[in-house]
Order: C-alpha cells, then structure tokens, then sequence
C-alpha cells in the first residue's frame, strides 16, 4: 500500500468535510431554531409511504 505523506498545513479530507459540517451545525444553532422539530412528522411520512407502497405491492398486509 503507498503511504501519503501531507505537508503540515493540509488536513485530510475527512477532516475538512467534518469542519464543514461544524460550520454549518453552529449556524444552524446560532439560528436559535429547532433543527429537529419536524423530525417526527417526516419519519411518519416516509414511513406511511413505504408501508403504502408495501401494501399496494402484496409485500406485507395491511393492518384494520
């Protein structure tokens, strides 16, 4: 396997994307908003979905 070598200012690039994602949560906080508050909905959403399209597939039964 070849070794890489970086010179002592560069970060990898696992580490830049990880700083970015710092980034964008800090203005999301600083935001003063809920990032999760329509969480529950959306996972109830995509989760009727999927149970429809199962259904309608004869894939699993629907419940009474």
């Amino acid at each position: 396997m070849a070794r890489t070598t970086m010179s002592p200012t560069s970060t990898p690039s696992g580490a830049t994307a990880k700083l970015g994602m710092a980034d964008a949560m800090r203005s999301v906080l600083a935001a003063g908003t809920n990032p999760y508050a329509d969480s529950r909905q959306m996972i109830q959403d995509a989760l009727s979905t999927l149970m429809g399209a199962g259904t309608a597939a004869g894939a699993i039964r629907a419940t009474p």
